[in-house]
């Protein structure tokens, strides 16, 4: 299938499905710290973050 609309929406139906199949059970929680200051503004911290999820993705 071409890349475009369809070939993503049909991934995410993909996507949908196994994941309403698949067991998933955490080895380890891991704990995250963050540090700004109030001059930071708009700072919002992931709700949802796996590092082995995205280690793929580099620096």
């Amino acid at each position: 299938m071409p890349l475009g609309a369809a070939r993503t929406k049909l991934y995410r139906q993909i996507d949908v499905r196994i994941m309403k199949d698949a067991a998933y059970v955490p080895l380890f929680y891991p704990e995250l710290t963050y540090y700004h200051s109030a001059a930071v503004k708009g700072f919002t911290r992931p709700s949802v973050y796996f590092p082995a999820i995205y280690s793929h993705l580099g620096a």
